[in-house]
């Protein structure tokens, strides 16, 4: 699915033996596949290698220097030129900012922690309010779809990465304000879980009422974005009662991937700490 004329990764195949990806890449996917690669790489210089190109292709194709943030998306055209989808997406940006911050330190890539902090910024000026809720799309002065659990989530994470980075109290003061929302808006004491989107929140193409999964989408579940965050905040309580007792509605496979990815996380971190 690389693109080695262009650079960056295609979002997926139309064929199961990967030789048809279509013409379009997604900000998401070369965001996860940094973290994957680096977090994997080790002393592998073939994998820092893969991630250091992924990096460049974000910064020198996908990052907006007027604005300061990451475009979502891009769309080979029937002429050859690529389309830029000019929408900011909180979701994309949030891992972007995650990945690159991560490059900065394993890969020591300056200019990466700087394009990172520059899209936090702009995110927290256009696309989180002063309650801390993060709505998911900005465009042309205008912003959508307030608190989805995967934002909410992401962004928290995102500035506490920046916070670890940095050591700019504004971003921890900000991810504890983002933290803050989420539990008060989505929390669902009762269930032990938290649901998609604030009750009532009109979301265009999506059901009306707030609903609580473990399945993962496009990203993955936000419970359990919300479980690895609580995590990163050492609340072994919170996360235990987003992980433990769970009954899914289908037999655990590839669409609870990450479900599994955060218990064995859980037991492993639980193992480490005093």
């Amino acid at each position: 699915l690389r693109d080695a004329e262009a650079g960056g990764v295609f979002a997926y195949s139309y064929i199961p033996d990967w030789s048809a990806p279509p013409r379009e890449k997604d900000a998401l996917d070369q965001a996860a596949l940094i973290l994957l690669l680096l977090q994997a790489a080790g002393d592998d210089e073939d994998m820092r290698a893969h991630a250091a190109a992924l990096v460049a292709f974000m910064l020198s194709r996908l990052f907006d220097e007027d604005r300061g943030v990451f475009a979502g998306r891009q769309v080979k055209m029937e002429d050859g030129r690529w389309w830029t989808d000019p929408a900011v997406y909180a979701d994309r940006n949030a891992l972007a900012i995650r990945a690159l911050v991560v490059a900065a330190r394993d890969l020591q890539n300056a200019q990466a922690g700087d394009a990172a902090e520059r899209a936090m910024d702009f995110l927290l000026a256009h696309c989180v309010d002063q309650r801390g809720a993060v709505y998911h799309c900005y465009l042309d002065g205008e912003r959508t779809a307030p608190g989805l659990l995967e934002n909410q989530t992401l962004v928290a994470a995102a500035l506490l990465d920046l916070f670890e980075l940095r050591g700019a109290a504004r971003y921890a003061r900000k991810a504890t304000a983002v933290v803050r929302f989420m539990e008060e808006a989505l929390f669902d004491a009762a269930a032990g879980a938290f649901g998609d989107r604030p009750a009532g929140a009109a979301i265009e193409n999506m059901v009306s009422r707030p609903i609580i999964s473990y399945v993962d989408g496009a990203l993955p579940a936000g419970n359990i974005l919300a479980a690895e965050l609580y995590m990163d905040l050492n609340d072994w309580d919170r996360v235990a009662t987003l992980l433990g007792n769970k009954r899914l509605k289908e037999a655990p496979g590839r669409s609870y991937s990450t479900y599994a990815r955060a218990l064995l996380h859980y037991k492993k971190m639980r193992r480490m700490s005093p």
